[in-house]
């Protein structure tokens, strides 16, 4: 077995937490009262979940563990609390007599691992490109406590002489320490977090 394979494989451990792959989608919607009512107010053509809120959805899975043979991952049970609830009965005869109701009719499923690799490449790309502006300022503060001119600083930086200026504006405040933290996140405040 080659090293760089059982650390890719460790480190995949430690980022699932549900190793059943297939099941992992549902454990992360039904797992979350906010995203269930979602899926359940948004993906079903049945009038009496349009109005669900996270409130009325309670967690039962404790309730029922005891009764499966095996525990899965994905494993989850949820009793709606819906205020009025007159057709209640009818959804619990149609599930009972496996009638389709439309429940997922419209859901187009995600792949829960491309979009965590999705957002992690995000992630990346906005600490690097952050990373550059960082470094970018602490080339302008070097630049400026050696005595020069914000048309010089952009020369040498290959930068525009208005980012130039720019960053001199607020660096000035933070003299003589020049803090390129401070001065990152006034000049970029979006983009700070």
């Amino acid at each position: 077995m080659k090293k760089g394979s059982k650390k890719q494989r460790k480190r995949s451990e430690r980022r699932i937490s549900n190793r059943k792959i297939p099941d992992s989608g549902g454990k992360i919607v039904f797992g979350n009262a906010t995203l269930c009512s979602q899926l359940l107010r948004n993906y079903t053509d049945m009038d009496m979940l349009k109005d669900i809120r996270p409130e009325y959805i309670e967690d039962v899975t404790e309730r029922f563990v005891p009764m499966f043979t095996e525990e899965r991952e994905a494993d989850v049970i949820k009793q709606i609390h819906i205020p009025g609830g007159e057709d209640i009965n009818n959804l619990v005869d149609c599930i009972k007599e496996r009638k389709p109701m439309g429940l997922f009719d419209n859901w187009e499923g995600f792949d829960v691992q491309k979009e965590q690799k999705i957002g992690e490449r995000r992630g990346e790309k906005k600490g690097e490109k952050n990373g550059e502006r960082k470094t970018m300022i602490e080339l302008v503060c070097k630049k400026l406590q050696s005595g020069k001119s914000a048309k010089t600083i952009a020369k040498e930086i290959e930068r525009s002489e208005s980012f130039s200026r720019k960053v001199i504006k607020v660096a000035r405040k933070y003299y003589p320490d020049y803090d390129v933290q401070k001065i990152f996140d006034e000049l970029y405040p979006s983009k700070a977090k």
